[in-house]
Parts: structure tokens; sequence; C-alpha cells
């Protein structure tokens, strides 16, 4: 995990006065050394090596599937290791920062460059992952957003009707969803 460097050196407190009840006018918000929470990572290289650390563990601890076989009239079980999937939220886990932190440092100058690159090096590894059928292809392309969206999925739209009426010059046609409409001579001449 993470080591996270939060050492935070304040003054002692003097906002109370000897009965112990807070003076007139206290000053308390003057003890405040800064504004906002400091960053985790103070460098991006910092940032950087974090994730790195995080790669690393990915490849270290795979997943295990247990099989069992029968061989020779005994049944003998064996674990197989399966290459474990980088996620963005394993990560965040891993860093121990929440996806608005992570969204935060996308923004600052230095920090965006090294976001950019670990969620390519993520994307990557689920795409190549899924493409040599080391993943559920399935759900790894719809992570990935690269599921087919053409389908038509709402099943009360009615299907699509094209009826065409062909006349010696001239050919009629009419699109309508649902019924079949027929083309009457009146329509057609008008």
């Amino acid at each position: 995990m993470v080591k996270k460097d939060r050492q935070v050196d304040k003054p002692e407190p003097n906002w109370k006065d000897k009965n112990g009840r807070f003076s007139i006018g206290n000053q308390f918000w003057k003890m405040r050394t800064s504004v906002g929470r400091e960053l985790i990572f103070k460098s991006p290289e910092k940032l950087l090596e974090a994730c790195e650390e995080y790669f690393q563990w990915v490849e270290d601890n795979p997943l295990v599937e247990e099989k069992a076989f029968a061989s020779q009239g005994k049944l003998l079980k064996t674990g197989m290791n399966k290459l474990r999937a980088m996620t963005l939220d394993g990560l965040l886990l891993f860093l121990d920062i929440d996806e608005n932190t992570w969204y935060e440092y996308k923004k600052r100058s230095g920090f965006k460059e090294v976001c950019t690159r670990v969620s390519k090096i993520i994307y990557n590894q689920k795409f190549t992952g899924a493409a040599a059928g080391l993943f559920e292809h399935n759900i790894i392309a719809a992570e990935l957003g690269l599921k087919n969206k053409d389908k038509n999925t709402d099943e009360e739209a009615p299907p699509l009707t094209i009826n065409f009426q062909v006349k010696p010059a001239v050919s009629d046609v009419k699109i309508t969803r649902g019924k079949k409409k027929e083309i009457d001579k009146s329509e057609s001449d008008s």
C-alpha cells in the first residue's frame, strides 16, 4: 500500500482563557496554516510511482481458479493463475483516494499527463487481455465502451414498414411505423 506523508506542525492552541472558555473575539481561524487539504501525492512523479506499485501488485497477485479433475481414479484439485484485470476502481482503492480526488489530480498541470498515461495503461491491459481471451470479452467490451450500440432495444417501438407502389412513370414510397398503410390513388395523384 501507499504510505502517506502527513505531518502537520500546529502551534499550541491558545484560544481559550484560563477558565477553559473561548475568549471573546477569539481568532481560532488563524490557527489554520494552509487552505484546503494537502495533496497526498506532492508531485506527478510520486503519483506515477504509486500507480506503478499498483501495476506490480496486479502482476504479483493473479486470480486463482480452482480446477478439479480425475486422474487414475483419484479426484485432484489444482489452482490455475489467471490474469487480474487492472481497473480504475482497483487503483483508487490501492492509492486510498476517491474518484473526485483522481479527477482533481487530472486537472493539475503535470498530473494530467500522468493520469492520462495511467488510464491508457489500464485500458490497454484490459483490451489486449480480452483480445487474447484472458478476460471475458463481453464484460471488458462493456466497460471499455466497445459494445454495439446500434441495436434497437426499445421493445415498444413498432417495426419499420416500407411500402412501394410502382406506376408506369412514377413510384410512390410511404414509410410508416406500425400498421401497413395502403397508398390509394387519391393520395398519389394529388
